[in-house]
């Protein structure tokens, strides 16, 4: 009996000594998913075949010390501490990612995804095969603690067709549509404050696989026109539509913005200085690419995700200076889980 009794000590000693030791959450917020490199290339979905990916991604704010003074580790040793996403649907887990650190710049800590590939790892899968549409969550978690949730939907288009090669496909849905940034990287200054979003052409049956449109992105402050996005001086000859080429996945689009009138080829790169209080608006209207009339495209057509043709508007605000947090980036009104984490170079905004 004693020896019964030594024994399940003993495992319960190895067992605590296997158990990682607490985290010290010392950092000055929560940690939070670094959003646009999330949404540029941390989770995709395989059109045809529907494999639904989470691969790298960056996080903010993640505890490093453990109670005692030592490194936090995240990996799947037993005492390494867990990082992982779940993937769930109407409240049923369909598949588990786990990660490990890869490298840190200042408060962020960039994070691959582990194979699962061996019996430490099994639980945890590298992909999951989408079949059907609808709502997903994908929720992340510190050792069983969640810090994050990233909702999006699967849009499944099935081909009347019964004869078509592709029977379906299957498109992501969320953010990616909803948001756009400014964007302004100290580092790399020279190249002024930028406009960035994302599209993806989400038609069942093209002739390409690439649809092609002009976009002309206007910036106007007060309701008057300030700046542009594209090629050339828009006040001028020279200016040009910014070309835009989209596939049947996400893709990131990043370029500058310019004052406009006359003056110059290629106007002024715009810096955050030029940015005077006032309430801005960023313009999309897309247009055809055969349509064209003195060297310029004249048929304005729905771009991604509009029934109709139009401006699509993101709306900003500078005050004393500085260009203002919005929605779900405003740190004291938004719950931990479903802050956009932008640093202090990214200024979302949500579409009208």
């Amino acid at each position: 009996m004693k020896s019964i009794i030594f024994f399940f000590a003993l495992c319960a000693s190895i067992s605590a000594l296997a158990q990682p030791k607490p985290l010290v959450y010392d950092k000055p917020f929560p940690p939070a998913i670094a959003m646009s490199s999330f949404l540029g290339k941390g989770l995709s979905l395989e059109n045809v075949s529907g494999r639904l990916a989470v691969q790298n991604l960056t996080v903010s704010f993640l505890p490093d010390k453990e109670e005692g003074g030592g490194e936090a580790k995240y990996g799947y040793e037993p005492t390494d501490h867990k990082l992982y996403a779940v993937l769930s649907q109407s409240g049923t887990d369909l598949a588990k990612f786990l990660f490990q650190t890869s490298g840190t710049e200042g408060p962020f800590t960039r994070c691959s995804i582990l194979s699962g590939s061996t019996d430490t790892q099994k639980e945890y899968a590298l992909d999951y095969t989408v079949t059907s549409g609808g709502e997903y969550l994908l929720s992340f978690f510190i050792d069983g603690k969640k810090f994050y949730d990233f909702p999006f939907s699967v849009l499944k288009k099935e081909n009347a067709d019964k004869f078509a090669e592709v029977k379906a496909r299957y498109f992501l849905n969320g953010m990616w549509s909803d948001y756009g940034f400014l964007f302004f990287d100290p580092p790399n200054s020279a190249k002024g404050v930028r406009w960035v979003f994302f599209h993806e052409q989400q038609e069942l049956e093209t002739p390409t696989a690439v649809k092609y449109y002009y976009v002309d992105i206007e910036l106007f402050k007060n309701g008057k026109l300030f700046g542009a996005g594209g090629t050339g001086n828009k006040g001028t000859r020279f200016y040009q539509p910014w070309r835009l080429e989209s596939k049947r996945f996400w893709q990131r689009e990043d370029l500058s913005l310019f004052t406009t009138g006359a003056g110059d080829k290629t106007g002024k790169t715009i810096m955050p200085a030029d940015l005077a209080d006032g309430k801005y608006e960023i313009r999309m209207t897309y247009y055809d690419t055969n349509e064209w009339q003195n060297g310029k495209p004249t048929k304005v057509v729905a771009g991604p995700f509009q029934k109709k043709g139009g401006a699509d508007v993101f709306p900003f605000e500078v005050k004393g200076g500085k260009i203002q947090y919005q929605d779900r980036q405003v740190r004291e009104k938004t719950p931990p889980e479903q802050f956009i984490e932008g640093g202090n170079s990214e200024w979302w905004t949500k579409r009208k």
